[in-house]
């Protein structure tokens, strides 16, 4: 049996803007659960969330798995960005741009909807960031890199 690719943001160190409680914080967005969903909090009008790889790694792919039970539009004008600078507490938020965009979701996402992201040539990165820029909770059930 061959192994497929390793997803490098699987139970990796994951910062959020914001999260709605305890129970929807960012590590769900990360912990290879599909059914778990990540919330951003009240009054974030742009939630971001933030994946640390740990190590500058060549990406070549990002699967996003939107909401699968409802509010799927809730992902909105949605941006990906890869690169070194970190964004690791909500005082970074105005440095998400430093980083390379890579994708965007043009108006509103679909509930169940899966956003696979193919890069090529691959971006050399060690942070990952999805950013909504609707002015609504960013909420997903996983986030992939490969």
């Amino acid at each position: 049996m061959v192994a497929g690719p390793l997803n490098l943001a699987l139970n990796k160190q994951v910062y959020a803007s914001s999260y709605y409680s305890d129970t929807t914080g960012p590590t769900l967005a990360v912990n290879g659960d599909k059914t778990s969903i990540f919330q951003s909090g009240f009054n974030d009008t742009t939630p971001w969330l933030s994946i640390d790889l740990g190590a500058i790694y060549s990406v070549s792919k990002i699967v996003i798995y939107n909401r699968q039970d409802c509010c799927g539009s809730r992902l909105y004008n949605a941006e990906v960005r890869v690169g070194v600078v970190p964004i690791s507490a909500l005082a970074d938020g105005w440095r998400i741009p430093e980083n390379t965009l890579v994708w965007t979701l043009g108006g509103a996402g679909t509930t169940g909807a899966v956003y696979t992201i193919k890069l090529s040539p691959p971006y050399e990165g060690r942070w990952v960031t999805l950013q909504n820029k609707g002015g609504d909770f960013l909420h997903i059930t996983e986030m992939e890199v490969y």
